[in-house]
């Protein structure tokens, strides 16, 4: 979990009068905890106050540790998956963001009817556009690969190469 970027995304929640937020666009909860998971139909959501309390709600399926600065309570499938959540969610405005099913919303807000829920992509959508140092030289060093990648495939281009020897060319430079 990287805790500047959970601090950060306190402040921005604190700025817009959030005091609780559902984070669970897959690029955000990795942006937050370094968990990359595609949860396709299950339900993934990184809970966050501004108390600095972050619990990840997630099908036991994804396997992911459980770890004191960032507690998983996980469903398995055939059970309620947004149960556990309902039950931790403080009454009053909660921040979901843009990405959530409305199959979990709803089963969220059928349980708490003093819960509202209001549009909360901003808090971490803001931190995300403003990049750290790590995240500056990570972007260097892609871009560098990348450039790399591209002057082998412009090295290769030849009349008669076939576009899939390019595409397993640009394959293999990548992965090495």
């Amino acid at each position: 979990m990287d805790q500047a970027r959970m601090e950060r995304v306190a402040e921005q929640m604190r700025q817009q009068g959030l005091t609780q937020l559902l984070v669970t666009a897959t690029a955000s909860v990795y942006y937050l905890t370094g968990f990359w998971v595609e949860p396709h139909e299950r339900m993934l959501a990184l809970y966050l106050d501004t108390d600095g309390r972050a619990v990840l709600y997630g099908n036991a399926i994804f396997g992911l540790p459980s770890t004191p600065e960032l507690p998983v309570v996980t469903h398995s499938d055939g059970e309620d998956p947004v149960a556990s959540l309902a039950a931790a969610v403080r009454p009053g405005t909660l921040g979901i963001d843009k990405f959530w099913y409305s199959k979990f919303l709803i089963g969220l807000l059928s349980r708490r009817s003093d819960v509202t829920p209001v549009h909360g992509s901003d808090p971490v959508d803001l931190c995300r556009k403003c990049k750290d140092g790590a995240e500056r030289a990570a972007m260097r060093h892609s871009s560098a690969m990348n450039d790399q990648v591209v002057t082998a495939a412009i090295s290769a281009l030849r009349q008669g190469v076939r576009e899939n020897e390019l595409a397993s060319l640009v394959n293999r430079e990548f992965l090495a």
